[in-house]
């Protein structure tokens, strides 16, 4: 059968399970884990479609994004020590992925009808990614900032690997505002943030922002490497105030924040000295 024709998210667990009209080099190829993701069929008019069926293969060192045979697209190889930033984000049934290097960005457009073995995936991907723990036996689960809501509470649930502590986190509600124009009043509501610091050497970044605004039913997460961190404070421009965080190879984070100096202060103090404390304890062991 077709496999532009399958309309499910399924996992690869050996070269057996990948689909027979893929070619003989990638059926007998070797990998750790694997999903196949349908065509993307938001748009049925394009031609050819711009997200073709395709399979994403992990192996110790890179994973591989590769398009179903009759596509114009040419697979790709990323080396795990090249992400830069992983982005993984739905809305609603749309689903996005968006890895990041320094030769630019790879975007994957899914359904997120039955998507589960894709988060597997995605957790078996960031764990390798993010190889390095930190030492955490006498490190509490730091909180700053807002209770967490039940949406970021799920959101959070999801995006953690089950062997993933959260150490240290950073919080901001949604809360609404009143948008005035001439005689009309409007209730907006400024996005929700949540940035917190892993045990798997992970810096995550999530949202409820999308295109400019806050959206109920949307949830994006930035993930990079904590040791690529650079340099975190706290900056003003136009009288709105930013968490500006700054990574290797100019990649940076600016995440609204609308809470007090001291709250703030207090989470990249605590950021700072995990990272530092964990950069430490690395090169000491390498040394070793």
């Amino acid at each position: 059968m077709d496999s532009r024709a399958y309309v499910f998210i399924y996992p690869l667990r050996t070269a057996a399970d990948i689909p027979d009209d893929f070619p003989h080099e990638v059926r007998t190829r070797n990998f750790e884990t694997g999903v196949f993701l349908p065509q993307d069929d938001s748009n049925w008019f394009t031609r050819p479609p711009k997200y073709p069926a395709r399979l994403l293969l992990l192996d110790d060192q890179s994973f591989q994004i590769i398009p179903h045979p009759t596509s114009v697209q040419a697979p790709v190889e990323i080396k795990l020590d090249e992400l830069l930033q992983l982005e993984n984000g739905s809305s609603l049934l749309l689903g996005w992925l968006r890895f990041t290097t320094t030769d630019g960005v790879q975007e994957i457009i899914y359904n997120t009808r039955a998507s589960r073995p894709l988060e597997k995936f995605l957790n078996h991907l960031k764990r390798a990614w993010c190889s390095t723990p930190f030492p955490i036996q006498s490190i509490p689960d730091e909180a700053y900032g807002d209770e967490l809501d039940i949406k970021f509470r799920n959101s959070l649930h999801f995006e953690v690997d089950e062997r993933e502590i959260p150490l240290v986190r950073y919080f901001e509600a949604p809360v609404p505002f009143e948008r005035k124009f001439l005689f009309f009043h409007r209730v907006a509501w400024r996005p929700g943030n949540l940035v917190l610091l892993t045990s798997m050497n992970r810096l995550l970044w999530i949202t409820d922002e999308r295109g400019g605004r806050r959206e109920l039913y949307a949830s994006n997460s930035f993930s990079v490497r904590a040791s690529s961190i650079r340099g975190a404070s706290v900056e003003e421009i136009d009288g709105r105030r930013e968490l500006a965080i700054s990574f290797t190879h100019d990649n940076s984070w600016r995440v609204p924040v609308g809470r007090g100096a001291e709250e703030i202060s207090s989470f990249l103090h605590s950021l700072h000295k995990l990272v530092w404390h964990s950069l430490v304890s690395r090169e000491n062991n390498q040394i070793l």
